[in-house]
């Protein structure tokens, strides 16, 4: 009973902020560098068909 008490509090424990938009940020590069490489892909596909 004590270790779920324990895991509750921290799982309410306010955490930073900052560690969060650190997150967030490398999330968002993360997609953002898929994305790219997708349409490079997609792009050079229509390009081979094409030609």
């Amino acid at each position: 009973m004590r270790l779920a008490s324990a895991l509750q509090y921290l799982l309410r424990k306010p955490r930073p902020l900052i560690k969060r938009t650190i997150a967030m940020k490398f999330e968002t590069l993360m997609l953002n560098s898929l994305f790219v490489a997708c349409a490079a892909i997609c792009v050079s596909t229509l390009a081979a068909m094409l030609t």
